[in-house]
């Protein structure tokens, strides 16, 4: 039960994340935004790093791994934030949602494990959902091409998610999850560096404070996530993630004052159950491999 906790609240706090950087995109460029979350993660990381597991657990021991892991990661985290700056945090969090049912294909084709009918209606299920999100963003009287860009950025994430989902599966046997913490960290915080010459906004105390904020909401929700899964199984715990959708949809209303429309909501609801009997199937695919 504390390691469900644990994962609630972790998601409570990514989710809180997201709709912080919904906010500040609307006055600073993405690359900012990732540059001062991914520098504020990399303190909390390192801090606790050094309290906890000592210097030894932020080594790599493979940084060609790394170098890799932290690419994907940054990569999926411009896409994400991309995708939060022209949707509703409840319509970015769905289209990320579509990252367990990119990632079982991805494992049966690279780690050979074996794909079943049900991850084929999964699938399915999860281009109908899309769909029905697309049509929704379509129908909408205030359509614009920022839209578009959100949706295609949603995807984006949810594709390279899914990759970074199976190269940390494999690093996992042998790399420590501070250090993979840390170079999902500094690369990412690379990548949002290198956009200073495009152009970057002045910042306000306001501004100053929710970047801030992001950066530690999203640093303690990676750790209480880790926890959770030292306490409870991965497949156990995967079916909870989904709880981020109804937390995104409390804020979307009770702050953004935004609330889907009928085919909208029908569309995430129909990636939430692809996604979920995803994640269901791998877990019985765990549970076969184990007996």
């Amino acid at each position: 039960m504390q390691g469900i906790l644990l994962r609630l609240a972790a998601i409570a706090l990514i989710t809180a994340m997201s709709a912080i950087i919904h906010q500040l995109a609307k006055t600073l460029p993405v690359g900012q935004i990732m540059a001062w979350r991914s520098g504020v993660a990399t303190l909390v990381i390192v801090t606790f790093a050094l309290r906890f597991g000592g210097a030894q657990s932020l080594v790599p021991k493979h940084l060609g791994n790394h170098a890799i892991r932290g690419l994907l990661g940054g990569l999926a985290m411009a896409f994400s934030f991309t995708s939060l700056a022209f949707l509703p945090v409840a319509n970015a969090s769905a289209l990320g949602y579509l990252a367990p049912l990119i990632s079982l294909p991805l494992a049966a084709w690279l780690l050979g494990e074996r794909m079943t009918r049900w991850l084929v209606v999964a699938a399915m299920l999860g281009l109908l959902g899309i769909g029905l999100m697309l049509w929704a963003e379509l129908e909408r009287p205030d359509f614009s091409r920022g839209s578009l860009i959100g949706m295609g950025a949603g995807l984006g994430f949810a594709l390279t998610w899914a990759m970074v989902r199976i190269h940390v599966k494999r690093m996992s046997s042998h790399e420590s999850a501070a250090s993979i913490s840390l170079s999902f960290a500094l690369a990412s915080m690379a990548m949002g560096l290198v956009t200073w010459p495009f152009g970057w906004n002045g910042l306000t105390s306001t501004s100053l404070f929710l970047l801030v904020c992001a950066g530690l909401l999203g640093a303690f929700g990676h750790i209480l996530s880790v926890e959770a899964v030292k306490r409870v199984k991965v497949s156990t715990l995967a079916p909870f993630d989904y709880f981020g959708l109804i937390f995104a949809l409390g804020i979307d209303a009770v702050v953004f004052a935004v609330v889907p429309g009928t085919l909208a909501f029908l569309g995430m609801v129909v990636i939430v159950v692809a996604g979920l009997i995803a994640v269901l199937q791998e877990a019985r695919a765990q549970r076969h491999t184990v007996s």
